[in-house]
């Protein structure tokens, strides 16, 4: 990686492919019970 940035970016990326492998969907389950309370 040329500088944090970049790394930022890797990052965020990895959390978005994973998320779109199932792990969303439980960390929206997690969100929405914690708002409605």
């Amino acid at each position: 990686f040329e500088d944090e940035l970049d790394l930022a970016y890797a990052v965020m990326n990895g959390v978005k492919a994973r998320g779109e492998k199932g792990q969303y969907s439980t960390e929206r389950i997690k969100f929405n019970e914690h708002t409605s309370s």
